[in-house]
């Protein structure tokens, strides 16, 4: 019983977290040995050291997102220095939360 509820247990983990919104971008040449990224959000530093993927790329959980534009940034780093910015990645304004909810009969 106990196994089958750990079990069960991480099958929902597993499922909640794979659904989570990810900032991420194309692995780099591997010359490039990018030690870690720092991740903005309309131009406000929102992660940095985040530890490359194995293969050097980001992955970055975003987490729950507020509604409203988002306008993703990135930069690489690595031994020598930092990149400049990434190209802007823009998430659309996310559905605002329902208001003037009644009942009518």
């Amino acid at each position: 019983m106990k196994k089958t509820l750990l079990t069960v247990l991480f099958i929902m983990v597993t499922a909640l977290t794979a659904n989570a919104d990810s900032l991420v971008c194309d692995p780099p040449p591997v010359e490039q040995q990018v030690t870690s990224y720092s991740a903005y959000d309309n131009a406000s530093l929102i992660a940095e050291n985040i530890t490359p993927q194995a293969d050097g790329s980001l992955k970055y959980d975003l987490g729950e997102i507020d509604s409203g534009a988002h306008n993703y940034t990135a930069i690489a780093c690595n031994i020598r220095g930092c990149s400049g910015m990434s190209a802007p990645f823009l998430l659309p304004s996310i559905a605002g939360v329902p208001s003037g909810l009644r009942w009518i009969q």
